[in-house]
């Protein structure tokens, strides 16, 4: 998604494709093939280059960490990284910075499931903290399946939250890009139709 803006700016990309087929590698004409998932492969991409981001959350924040202890200029900072990476630590920030977020809890058992399952009526969306996007990773259980649901999935070792199940009308979005200096700039506020 960087590409085509990245050329409007004449600015280069370097980007590491999962394969040499891969849509970005059809529209980028400079690419590293490796995986996100191997600190080498990232390396080999960051050669050289004056800046390193990532177009997804899913880089294990470790490997941007070693980028960094290796002198790269990484943006955004694994600090910053990790709210995207892990919806509990995101609703806690929010929180902590006074935004409105609906009411959640971290869930480490079914009797945490139970308890925010009944302090809501049922009106419980159950997350993955780390990993689901776009539907995965979301359940909306029912009484009578919630124990057995949370029981499977954390043995399955999948780190949960509930958050209070809210009506949504629409889904808006908003790009602000800050540089490390603190300037910032705030494109206009978009909704999403999926």
């Amino acid at each position: 998604m960087m590409q085509p803006a990245a050329a409007e700016l004449d600015i280069h990309l370097r980007i590491l494709a999962g394969s040499p087929d891969s849509a970005t590698a059809q529209v980028t004409p400079d690419i590293v093939v490796g995986d996100y998932h191997h600190y080498e492969d990232l390396l080999a991409a960051a050669r050289g280059a004056d800046a390193i981001t990532f177009e997804h959350e899913h880089v294990p924040n470790e490997h941007s960490a070693a980028l960094i202890d290796a002198s790269f200029n990484v943006q955004p900072q694994p600090s910053a990284l990790r709210y995207a990476q892990d919806k509990l630590d995101m609703r806690e920030k929010l929180s902590a910075l006074g935004a409105p977020v609906p009411r959640f809890s971290a869930i480490e058992s079914v009797a945490d499931a139970r308890a925010f399952f009944d302090a809501v009526d049922g009106r419980v969306c159950l997350k993955a903290c780390r990993g689901g996007y776009d539907g995965k990773g979301v359940w909306f259980p029912s009484d009578a399946d919630l124990d057995e649901l949370v029981a499977e999935l954390l043995e399955a070792g999948t780190p949960l939250m509930a958050e209070e199940k809210v009506d949504l009308t629409r889904e808006l979005s908003i790009l602000v890009a800050r540089r490390p200096s603190g300037e910032a700039k705030v494109w206009p506020i978009t909704q999403s139709r999926q």
